[in-house]
């Protein structure tokens, strides 16, 4: 009987499979040379570490923060908190609400800037010369009286009383720029100079209509001007 080569060839391929299946269920998917009949092996599980796990550049993976660093908590809000209240804070604050054409808190302001100021007067630096602390004692004294003098309730007054102690205070923070140093800055129109703890022009004698009409002529920690030199506002 005469066969048809094709179906041969068929069954041919289909038992080659079937064998090589069968080895392969056989000897545990180990490959040649592992021997038939040997036991059905199952896969190690993979250990944990085998997952991929990013980590930063340059290093290991950061550790968590420590509980008090974390935001929002007390000890953070702290560090963000205001600034350490100095000799000039309230003069500053009055300076603010004057740039702003405002009266709220100056009245606050100028009594606790005179109760610093007292107190200031019978504290001076141990550092400091018989000749110095009695300068000391005579410009804070001044500056403490055009304080008390400061008018809050009107704008004008006000303005007016700030000047007298913005005058008083600059040769302060001059000739003793360890206790109170500041930004001065001049206006050419006003013809006046006043104290800041930044150095962005707001300018108290006119407000909002001129706010950044002056120019800073002395920066802390810098020698200070000798005199008002008149500069273009702008």
């Amino acid at each position: 009987m005469i066969r048809n080569p094709l179906t041969l060839s068929s069954i041919g391929i289909a038992a080659l499979w079937l064998g090589a299946v069968a080895s392969a269920r056989c000897c545990g998917g180990n490959g040649a040379g592992a021997g038939c009949g040997a036991p059905l092996s199952r896969p190690a599980p993979l250990a944990a570490s085998a997952d991929p796990v990013e980590k930063p550049s340059g290093g290991a993976a950061s550790a968590e923060p420590a509980p008090d660093a974390a935001p929002g908590k007390p000890e953070a809000k702290a560090a963000e908190g205001k600034g350490e209240e100095t000799l000039l804070s309230s003069y500053f604050a009055i300076w603010k609400a004057l740039g702003k054409d405002e009266l709220k808190g100056v009245p606050e302001a100028k009594r606790a800037l005179v109760t610093k100021l007292q107190a200031a007067l019978k504290a001076a630096p141990k550092a400091l010369g018989d000749a110095e602390r009695e300068r000391r004692r005579k410009i804070l004294g001044t500056a403490e009286a055009a304080a008390s003098k400061l008018d809050p309730s009107d704008l004008k007054r006000a303005r007016e009383g700030f000047g007298a102690l913005s005058r008083e205070l600059r040769k302060f923070t001059e000739a003793f720029p360890a206790e109170a140093d500041a930004y001065v800055v001049y206006c050419d129109m006003a013809k006046k100079s006043w104290l800041q703890d930044t150095p962005r022009v707001l300018n108290p004698y006119y407000g909002t209509a001129m706010a950044t009409c002056g120019s800073v002529i002395h920066k802390p920690a810098s020698k200070p001007a000798k005199t008002d030199q008149p500069l273009t506002c702008h």
